[in-house]
């Protein structure tokens, strides 16, 4: 795991399991940025009895989706593969030192995903950094030994910039949780598989299996939101990444929800600071 420089230390892997595998570790404070490229179906993972949302990480244009996690103390990691498991991640850790000094203690453009031990938060990165990211892993890619270091660090710090303004708020933590989590993940996935179509929320719960309240009160304290804003939100940044794929500003409106081009101009400017069009151009 090469450290680009002190507190900041990249992890690239590719490989497949031939075997079955386990890892048990404890790992060290600190805060960790994940990008995984593959299902993984065959991969479980835990860190404090806590499980890591490493089963399902990619959308249906295989753009990875990703996590990030904060270790205010150590914690025990475990990590099973069953064979024929590929993994494929790129790994961005942060020491609390490093946060501190780059940031400040306590600076209002930390999350609280970087305070809270153990938190867990999802993160879908752009278009552009997940492309960057998966270059990192093609052997063919190193070049020059200063110049790769150089870019491997320039990736490193975009995907910390970009985590800051776009991660979300993290699931609350603390025993009897357990359970809470897993369904959260399960409704979140079966969220993501119908976000270019119509869907009930009382259909969402019922596949989750649990109460329409029960999943109300589950996004409310994850997410700090409702499942429909929840929704709003997830349709607005596949709206976004159509556009940086250079789909029509229409095409994209209507995978949003949207009818009106002005409605749809007026809630992606809310949400990412620049309009449709602008985003669209930005890819070419």
């Amino acid at each position: 795991m090469p450290r680009l420089r002190e507190g900041l230390t990249l992890h690239l892997s590719d490989i497949e399991h031939l075997e079955e595998a386990r890892t048990d570790s404890v790992m060290p404070p600190g805060f960790g940025i994940y990008l995984f490229f593959d299902d993984s179906v065959g991969l479980e993972a835990s860190v404090g009895g806590f499980p890591l949302p490493v089963g399902r990480h990619r959308l249906s244009d295989e753009r990875p989706l990703g996590f990030t996690l904060c270790r205010r103390e150590p914690a025990a990691f475990v990590r099973r593969a069953t064979p024929g498991t590929r993994v494929r991640h790129v790994i961005i850790s942060l020491s609390l030192e490093w946060l501190d000094q780059t940031f400040g203690h306590h600076n209002v453009a930390l999350p609280r995903a970087s305070q809270e031990h153990l938190a867990i938060s999802r993160w879908f990165p752009s278009r552009r950094l997940a492309q960057t990211a998966l270059e990192l892993l093609d052997p063919d890619s190193e070049g020059n030994a200063a110049i790769a270091r150089l870019r491997d660090e320039t990736v490193a710090l975009e995907a910390v910039t970009e985590m800051l303004a776009t991660v979300r708020p993290p699931a609350a933590r603390g025993e009897g949780q357990r359970t809470d989590m897993l369904l959260l993940n399960r409704a979140r996935d079966l969220i993501e598989d119908r976000l270019g179509a119509e869907f009930s929320f009382q259909e969402l719960a019922s596949e989750a299996g649990v109460g329409i309240a029960t999943l109300r009160r589950l996004f409310r304290d994850a997410y700090g939101c409702t499942i429909y804003e929840y929704v709003r939100i997830r349709r607005l940044e596949m709206a976004r990444l159509l556009l940086e794929d250079g789909k029509p500003v229409a095409t994209a409106a209507a995978l949003a929800g949207y009818t009106s081009s002005a409605n749809f101009a007026t809630a992606f400017r809310r949400r990412f600071g620049i309009t449709p069009s602008r985003a669209r151009e930005s890819v070419w």
